[in-house]
């Protein structure tokens, strides 16, 4: 790959990572379980749940394509199956409504009783969840080699920081951008996941039926 190629295969992932991690909408929930904690709890509640988010992620960038090879998993069949995936959690996107494939009701009542939700289920299952580590899959089992791995990692690093800066300043965000905006912001970013969604579902039928689209 030239330095054109990894420059958008960059954008494209760190795009693609940070609109599925999506912590603007997640920080309502955020707020809400860390409710009652100091400034300086909630920081650091912030800076071990995106340390841990990222370490998850770079874990399956390395370690994901171990995954689909002992499973026997092809490549175009991972791409279709989580294409749908997360065409489904840009659908709860758009419509504004909590991503259950993230997070469910029962732990995220569980979240507001624990004492320490940095972990489970701040880190996992809601920032790094099943559309996280399927995102990372399939981009790192597009291109092989060191330099496109050590790309989406650094994408992942940039979106674990990036809701770091949020989760910690998550109050006075909030405020600013109330709940319109929080509910705009995150529309918005579920129409982009779905044409990502649908681009990656096109790419793995174009690999598993090479023949229809043979010109």
């Amino acid at each position: 790959m030239d330095i054109s190629a990894l420059a958008k295969f960059f954008i494209a992932s760190f795009v693609s990572i940070f609109v599925i991690v999506n912590p603007l909408a997640n920080m309502p929930i955020f707020i809400t379980m860390t409710e009652g904690d100091s400034p300086e709890k909630r920081r650091a509640t912030a800076l071990k749940a995106c340390t841990t988010c990222f370490v998850v992620l770079a874990a399956f960038t390395f370690g994901g394509h171990y995954i689909l090879r002992f499973f026997s998993i092809t490549v175009p069949a991972f791409r279709i199956a989580g294409g749908i995936i997360l065409f489904m959690v840009a659908l709860q996107m758009l419509q504004v409504k909590p991503a259950r494939i993230r997070i469910s009701p029962e732990e995220e009542k569980e979240g507001v009783e624990k004492e320490d939700i940095a972990v489970v289920p701040l880190a996992i299952p809601m920032l790094s969840g099943p559309g996280a580590i399927t995102t990372i899959i399939v981009l790192s089992s597009e291109h092989e080699g060191w330099t496109p791995r050590l790309l989406i990692m650094l994408s992942s690093l940039l979106t674990s920081l990036i809701s770091y800066v949020i989760f910690s300043r998550s109050v006075s965000m909030s405020r600013v951008l109330g709940r319109s905006g929080v509910n705009i912001l995150t529309r918005i970013m579920g129409l982009i996941l779905a044409v990502i969604a649908v681009e990656i579902v096109v790419s793995g039928i174009r690999g598993m039926f090479p023949r229809l689209f043979a010109v």
